[in-house]
């Protein structure tokens, strides 16, 4: 019989206040299998609930704050009964002690591959969910205050544990400076194909001596298609509006759901709006 080393008990309320204020990334609280899809959903939902009002936002961020409750009181109860099952089933105490030995020789590495499940996670969210860094911001400051903490092990001598605390702030920086890096990419991609497609506005005026209401009016005879701004979940595609003035400018979403940045087609420059 194999030992496996028995889950922490989560707390409902816990779930519920980090749900209300984080939205879908509370869940996460509940584990990386529940963030992921209520990450998703609650992006999708959230931005269609800020066109109806705050009000309908508000009722988003309580309805999912008391579904995480209610999932959390579950996951404990299905706890409970496992944990009582499994009190049952080993009732040979000295089975009992080599499995914990064994369970704890391995525990050392559980840690790490939560590290890394982790960074991933917060690589995939932040970078082309979210697409703003500001989680990952957020990650770094705490991993910073908590180099003090894996730095007491050391002073105690215990360079096993100290290995694997600093393998761990090591992996979560990684995965929340590879966010800050597709996230620059991105825009610096997106900055390129909006000079081009600034191009072929200007080429469409010397045609027709107008700019087009659109930027769908430069396919097929300009351009034959439109780019994709980034490669991201939300707000992925650029905007086209003409100023007072009559010129055009193109932009994208740097930081969704703010953070425009303008390019001006006749006079070739950028600017920021939010």
């Amino acid at each position: 019989m194999t030992f496996q080393p028995i889950q922490r008990r989560k707390e409902p309320w816990l779930a519920a206040v980090l749900t209300f204020f984080l939205g879908g990334l509370g869940w996460f609280y509940l584990g990386w299998q529940y963030g992921l899809p209520a990450s998703a959903i609650w992006v999708l939902l959230f931005r269609w609930t800020l066109d109806l009002g705050d009000f309908a936002a508000l009722l988003l961020q309580v309805g999912l704050a008391v579904v995480a409750a209610k999932v959390c009181a579950a996951k404990n109860a299905k706890l409970e009964f496992q944990q009582q099952a499994k009190a049952s089933q080993q009732r040979d105490l000295s089975q009992l002690r080599s499995a914990l030995t064994e369970s704890v020789a391995r525990a050392p590495m559980s840690p790490v591959r939560k590290s890394l499940v982790f960074a991933g996670t917060l690589f995939f969210v932040d970078a082309f969910l979210l697409n703003q860094g500001i989680v990952s911001g957020l990650v770094v400051l705490i991993v910073f205050c908590c180099i003090p903490v894996a730095l007491w092990p050391l002073v105690r001598k215990d360079v096993t544990r100290f290995r694997h605390r600093i393998v761990q702030i090591g992996i979560v920086l990684a995965g929340c400076f590879a966010v800050f890096g597709m996230n620059w990419l991105q825009n610096e991609l997106a900055d390129r194909k909006a000079v081009k497609l600034g191009t072929a506005c200007l080429e469409f005026h010397a045609k027709n001596s107008h700019y087009p209401r659109r930027l769908d009016d430069l396919v097929p005879n300009v351009t034959s298609e439109i780019p994709t701004a980034k490669y991201t979940l939300m707000d992925s595609q650029f905007h086209y509006m003409v100023d007072g003035s009559g010129e055009p400018e193109i932009y994208y979403l740097v930081m969704p759901p703010f953070g425009r940045r303008f390019y001006h087609v006749e006079k070739g420059t950028w600017g920021y709006l939010d």
